[in-house]
This record gives C-alpha cells, structure tokens and sequence, in this order.
C-alpha cells in the first residue's frame, strides 16, 4: 500500500511544495555557500544561540549522519542539465541507521525550490540486472521507468540542522561535513565509508539557509557578518565529476550515437 508523502512543516521547501508543485503563497529558496572549516564553526556557534536544534539530532554530537543515492540517466542527462531534466534531482536519503528512508524528488525553477517526499523501507531492494526495485512509491517509480533512471553514486556525511521561524514561515539551516562518495550500482542505502570512496569537501563545508518568501533577517545579518556569497555547492555534481563518470557517460553516449 502507498504511504501518502511526508510534508515535514519544519522543512521550507516541503512546506512550499503543499498540493503538488505549486508554490503557494511564499515559495521556498535555497542558499549555499562553501565556507572553510574554522568559518563554519564560527558560523553554527552564532547560529545555535539563535536557533533550535534538530529534534532527531543525535544528543551526543547535535547532528545525524545522512546517506543518499543519487539517480541519473545513463548518459547523465540530470548532470548535464539536458532539456527534459533541468535541475531535477531524484534520490533516496536515509538518516543514520534508520530502518526508513525517504524517496525524493527536488526541483528547482528560478531561484525556487519544490520538494516531494515519501518514505520507504530501508533500504529499498537491491537494483537488479533488468527492471527496476520493488518497494519504490508508485510516482518515484515512474519517473525512474519513464526516465530510464539509475543508481549513479552514494554520498555520505555528517549534518548539522537548526530550525526556526520567520514572518513567513519555517527556515531551516544545515551544515554539512566531511563527506565521501562511492559509485553506485543499487540503492542498499549503505552508509559510504572511507573503504573504495573519496572525500568531496577536504577543508570545507557546505552551509545551507533554507527559507519561504523574502530572505528573513536573521539570514541577512548572518551573511553580513561572515561575509557569505552563495555559490551554489552541490556535492552531486562534485561526486559524479570527482569519481570520473562524466567522462564514462559521455564516452558511452557517443558509442549509443553511432547506431
């Protein structure tokens, strides 16, 4: 039986994406910035005394380990932003070691953010050699179909998420650390670990600010004092190009082209 998607009220673009893919009265933006490691302790120090703590956060280190696959085309139309694909991303995310995960599917449209969730067993079956996993929501597994989507690569790190409100709704920000990825063959959901992976951020840290409507004040005096410029980091598109499939898709897009 198909479980109903999960609209978390404290996740902005959940929050936006109520009653399909419609922004509503406030619509959810994203920002990221890539920030070194001594900024971004600085930086959740400041946010902590302003905002709320996950309440699924670990009690011991205040975040949660996330491990998510990443589905794309064989010729890595997603990656590539091809027509027909955008800036969709469509994935499976478990947290920690739970025996639930969330199937997903994000979309972006100038500047805007829709998110559609709905959770899963964990971890879902293993990929087989044809066809496609059962225990997928019934909308996930036709866009998988229709797309002709795959397993492409597992990213793992930790995260750290704050809550709070604004004049316009929920706002939420994470920070993201010490994340590897692996290439992906199935979606076991798998916790990636430093055996057969590489590391995607080094030295540096993902900070997200997620919101609805205008950029709340809290956010505005946080990036002037830290001096923050979005740049729009997605560890994504750091794994497909850091573990070298770009270049495999490309090499077999070309063979497909000659038939």
């Amino acid at each position: 039986m198909s479980i109903r998607p999960t609209l978390d009220s404290t996740s902005p673009a959940l929050a936006a994406s109520r009653g399909g893919k419609a922004p509503g009265e406030f619509p959810a933006t994203e920002l990221k910035f890539l920030v070194s490691l001594s900024q971004a302790e600085r930086i959740e120090e400041w946010a902590r005394k302003r905002l709320s703590g996950d309440p699924h956060a670990d009690a011991d280190t205040g975040g949660y380990r996330v491990t998510t696959v990443y589905l794309d085309t064989p010729a890595l139309d997603i990656f590539r932003r091809n027509p027909g694909f955008g800036t969709s991303k469509y994935r499976l995310r478990r947290y920690g070691l739970s025996s639930m995960a969330h199937a997903e599917h994000k979309a972006k449209e100038n500047g805007r953010v829709w998110k559609m969730r709905e959770s899963v067993s964990a971890p879902v079956a293993q990929w087989p050699g044809s066809g496609y996993p059962t225990g997928l929501p019934g909308w996930f597994a036709q866009a998988v179909a229709t797309a002709h989507l795959r397993p492409v690569c597992a990213i793992s790190y930790a995260r750290v998420a704050l809550l709070g409100d604004s004049a316009s709704g929920p706002v939420r920000m994470t920070i993201d650390r010490e994340a590897r990825a692996r290439c992906a063959t199935d979606c076991s959901l798998q916790p990636v670990t430093t055996d057969g992976s590489i590391g995607l951020l080094s030295d540096e840290v993902i900070v997200e600010l997620k919101h609805l409507g205008s950029l709340p004040s809290l956010f505005k005096e946080m990036m002037s004092i830290f001096m923050l410029v979005s740049n729009g980091a997605s560890k994504y598109r750091r794994a497909v190009t850091s573990l070298g499939l770009d270049a495999t898709a490309v090499s077999s897009q070309r063979i497909s082209y000659q038939y």
